[in-house]
Formats: structure tokens, C-alpha cells, sequence
């Protein structure tokens, strides 16, 4: 059965460094949290502390409402899947899954929950194959439906794609997605890949520092980014200035915001216009200094003399009639309902709400 994470006020120190501070933190039942961060957030200390390899200095880690922060690992009825997958290589696959059926004295028809667990990640037949015979991407489904066998309350994945090459990646992360939500089960997930925590996670919890930046749907923290480090961290952004009448430079559009912060806004939230001598709000005139066309679209560096950082704007192709080319002069649109006001500092405690003027 699917139980909430709750961790609250925890605390943890290393080798006399403090790498986690207070953090709190709530994991529905039966949703897929990724905690994601750069090296050194403390997204893997987390994890090791809630699955029971590592005691907090202070706080608590309850599971279902239940404290478990003084139960070993072993007694806390976890699946885990390691990133390098601990799979048994001198066992039949039939054997790997079925271990902690046995460790566990799991209470059923063994056979028939191997087979089923198998079916589950689409390697059935497989149970008589060596372990060391298979792919990649196979041996990942062994070690998830190795995980799920003895039916645990919370699965941990430790950056369980980071092995896979790009293209079955992508496939592996939605196929993980579709057996959480069959089966059910809690999954706190650590990666340090941005799309992969986009695509699979119904929260995505980012860390930096040992403090939880933000927490959200994906969206969200796409969209709607409360700090400066999370814009910079999720994906490409440009941060604008924004002068002290609240307009956001070099485009004049208004927003509800003070001088001193910066406006986020997605490369894809502009759009590409014919360079016009004219000046007006909204538009920005400059210079392609880069170009990049990755198929559907293209990837354009803008130099806007206002700007220090060139612009990224990303567009479709098919709008475009050709790939633009290197010194072309363009004008930049932006209408302003995908931009949203971030803080300076790293950490937000609260952002202010963007209205349009």
C-alpha cells in the first residue's frame, strides 16, 4: 500500500560540513517526486537518509504518519533501484527478481509474482536468461521489477537513467512513468537531468545548497520559476532587467514589479518579426550573431545593442521559410504572458504575483 513521505526540520552534517538545512518536505501517496539539483545540493543525501542509509542529525522522516527515522533500511519495506542497477550477474533474471520474495519471506506464489513482474516491464519469457546477457535498458527493467516484487510502500530510483543513451532514455522515462501509475506506489526519484524530472514526476522538488529551492508540478517550475538560480538551472531562460518604472528592458512591456529584479522568459515565449527601422513596444530590433537547427526548430543567438547577454530565442522552423543566417537583422516580439518576475538571490521564500500593464 502507497504511503505519504513526510520529512520535517531535518538536519544533516558530513565530515564536519552541514549538507542539509531543515528541510520539509511532503510526498503524496502514490505520486513520483524527483529531487533534482546540481552536485552538491544534497538531492542523494535526502534519499539516502528517507531509505535509512544515513541518520539525520535532527528532524523526522515519517512514512504513512509513522516515524521510521530509528528503523534500519531493511525494516522500512522499501524498492530501490540503484543507478548502476545491482543486478546479480551470475543469476538467471527469474532469480533477480524473485531475491526479495525470499529476503523478504514474502508471503505468495513466487513464480507467478516473478512472471508477473516481468509482464510488468515487458521481459516476460525472460525469467531462464542469464542477467549478464542482457542490454542496458533491460537490465533497468529487471532491477525496477526487482524492486516492486515484494509489493514495497515507497520506491527510490538513484538516477536510474543515467546509464542509457539518449533515445531509450526518453523511452525508459515514460515507461517508468506508466508502471508507476499502474502499480501505484510512492516513487521518490534522483536525478540531476532536467528532462527527465520534467517529463516523469508529478512534483519536482529542486535543491541547491542543502535547502529546497522550490517545489511544484513541472509546469510550474518551468513556467513560473520564484528565484533566479531555479531560472537558470531549468532549461534556457533569458533574465531581463526590469528599470525602476517597472518595464521590462529593452522591450518597454510593463509589469507589476520594482527595479533591481529580473523578468524570466523562456527562449520559445518570443517571436521572430521582419527587422523594421521602427521602434515600438514589445519589439526589440538586433542582430544574429548564432544560429543552430535542430530539425524542427531553430536556436537563434540575438545581440540587441541594449543587452548585455545576447538573446536565445527559439522558434519552428516551419514558420520561418528558410534557416535564417549569421548578420541577419531581426526584430525580437514579446508579449509579455509568459513572463514572470524572479528574485536576485538563490532562494526564494515567496515571489510576487506578475500582473500585465
Amino acid at each position: 500500500m502507497s504511503q505519504t513521505v513526510s520529512v520535517r526540520n531535518l538536519s544533516l552534517a558530513l565530515g564536519g560540513k552541514k549538507i542539509l538545512h531543515e528541510l520539509d518536505l511532503e510526498v503524496p501517496a502514490g505520486s513520483l517526486v524527483t529531487l533534482l539539483g546540481p552536485s552538491g545540493s544534497g538531492k542523494s543525501t535526502t534519499l539516502n537518509v528517507i531509505a535509512g542509509f544515513l541518520s539525520p542529525d535532527s528532524g523526522e522522516v515519517a512514512f504513512g504518519g509513522r516515524d521510521v527515522k530509528a528503523l534500519p533500511p531493511g525494516a522500512r519495506n522499501l524498492g530501490i533501484v540503484f543507478q548502476n542497477y545491482a543486478i546479480f550477474p551470475h543469476m538467471t533474471v527469474g532469480a533477480n527478481v524473485g531475491f526479495p520474495l525470499k529476503a523478504q519471506h514474502w508471503r505468495g506464489d513466487h513464480k507467478r509474482r516473478v512472471r508477473d513482474m516481468l509482464e510488468l516491464v515487458q521481459l516476460g519469457g525472460f525469467e531462464a536468461r542469464r542477467a549478464s546477457s542482457l542490454s542496458g535498458g533491460q537490465q533497468q527493467r529487471v532491477a525496477l521489477a526487482r524492486a516492486l516484487a515484494a509489493e514495497p510502500q515507497l520506491l527510490l530510483l538513484d538516477e536510474p537513467l543515467s546509464a542509457l543513451d539518449k533515445q531509450l532514455r526518453e523511452a525508459m522515462q515514460a515507461e517508468i512513468k506508466q508502471i508507476q501509475r499502474r502499480v501505484g506506489v510512492t516513487t521518490i526519484s534522483v536525478t540531476h537531468d532536467q528532462s527527465e524530472a520534467l517529463s516523469m514526476s508529478d512534483l519536482v522538488v529542486v535543491m541547491n545548497e542543502g535547502r529546497i529551492d522550490q517545489c511544484g508540478t513541472p509546469e510550474e517550475m518551468y513556467c513560473r520559476p520564484r528565484s533566479e538560480f531555479l531560472a537558470r538551472f531549468l532549461g534556457e531562460v533569458n533574465l531581463l532587467p526590469i528599470d525602476a518604472t517597472g518595464h521590462i528592458e529593452p522591450f518597454g512591456t510593463g509589469v507589476s514589479a520594482g527595479g533591481g529584479q529580473l523578468a524570466a522568459v523562456r527562449p520559445e515565449s518570443f517571436s521572430v518579426l521582419p527587422w523594421t527601422p521602427v521602434r515600438s513596444s514589445g519589439i526589440a530590433q538586433g542582430r544574429i550573431v548564432a544560429v543552430l537547427f535542430q530539425g524542427g526548430t531553430c536556436r537563434l543567438e540575438v545581440a540587441v545593442p541594449a543587452l548585455e547577454e545576447n538573446l536565445i530565442v527559439r522558434t519552428a522552423y516551419s514558420g520561418l521559410g528558410s534557416v535564417p543566417t549569421v548578420g541577419d537583422d531581426i526584430a525580437v516580439g514579446l508579449t509579455g504572458h509568459d513572463v514572470h518576475v524572479v528574485a536576485l538571490s538563490k532562494v526564494a521564500d515567496s515571489a510576487p504575483a506578475l500582473q500585465l500593464t
